[in-house]
């Protein structure tokens, strides 16, 4: 009997999703209880030598690009009474599955959301992107506490929930619409710190931009659907920029700030970004208003839609 179905959407990253593979492979939770599924989005030259390397696990593909279209295509193909989600760039720690399976039996939970922690490539020698990335990226506890949702990188639901909430919506910030959608519906989402995956952090501006960039765009479609006004957003954009103000001690005060003169590079990466990310948000209705770019993913950003 299949217990658990991990779907792990993937695009153009083969060697991330080896080590991936093998995070997932090494787990504690029984391997005969459980399934893994990668869709591939199409990766340039296929993934066959990846696929020749792991024929225990299932691949499927899906051509429609981006993170959504690939969970879904894993969802139609899952058996498991419960669903994990993970990225293709995550590493799974040894008892990742075990923990948030458990806590789901414990009751008072429909969905958990586990730790992400946040890497470095040189952890002696980080960048001030990764350093930001690291003080600022992936705050779980806070998302599902504050805001309602989990990230995808690391989600874990009974298949009840997946059946009732139906596909992920493409080209809006998928996590969120879905996990709001469930919530809608009544189910129960719960932060689980001991179910703990690990992600890499942009290590450059420009990572970091196409990154804000994207998430950007899908948020504002999502507001969009919802009914939310351009002058909210354009107020929004204003908060945005002057938040930096507010998360400044934050970046002084973090554990993971590093050394001094560390902090006060991540600083400057804070005000840098917001005030990028407002000037950005402004762009989009622009070009909205100019007939230009629709609201969603850019086509620019799309080989990297798989990468929270």
């Amino acid at each position: 009997m299949i217990r658990v179905s991990i779907i792990i959407p993937h695009y153009n990253q083969p060697e991330l999703l080896r080590l991936c593979l093998d995070s997932l492979v090494a787990q504690s939770f029984p391997a005969t209880d459980c399934e893994i599924i990668v869709v591939d989005n199409a990766t340039p030259g296929g993934i066959e030598t990846v696929i020749a390397d792991y024929p225990e696990i299932i691949f499927e593909a899906e051509l429609e690009r981006g993170a959504a279209a690939a969970r879904n295509a894993g969802l139609a193909r899952a058996q498991g009474h419960v669903i994990a989600f993970i990225d293709s760039d995550c590493i799974a720690d040894v008892a990742w599955l075990s923990a948030a399976v458990t806590a789901l039996d414990a009751g008072g939970a429909d969905m958990i959301g586990g730790e992400v922690r946040v890497t470095c490539a040189d952890p002696a020698q980080p960048t001030a992107v990764e350093k930001f990335e690291q003080v600022f990226g992936f705050r779980q506890q806070s998302y599902i506490q504050t805001k309602g949702f989990s990230v995808t990188a690391n989600l874990v639901v009974r298949r009840a929930v997946a059946t009732a909430v139906g596909d992920f919506s493409t080209g809006v910030s998928e996590d969120v619409d879905w996990c709001h959608r469930a919530r809608a519906l009544g189910f129960r989402l719960v932060f689980h710190g001991k179910a703990i995956v690990s992600h890499p952090a942009r290590r450059d501006w420009p990572a970091l931009r196409v990154k804000w960039s994207r998430l950007i765009r899908e948020t504002y479609a999502l507001e969009q659907q919802a009914g939310v006004s351009r002058v909210s957003w354009r107020l929004r954009s204003v908060v945005v920029a002057l938040s930096a103000i507010a998360h400044l001690p934050r970046a002084a005060l973090h554990p993971l700030g590093g050394s001094i003169a560390q902090r006060f590079k991540v600083m400057g990466v804070l005000v840098r970004l917001r005030i990028w990310r407002a000037g950005k948000m402004l762009g989009i209705l622009r070009e909205v208003r100019s007939g230009g770019v629709a609201p969603g993913w850019h086509p620019a950003e799309v080989a990297l839609r798989n990468d929270r």
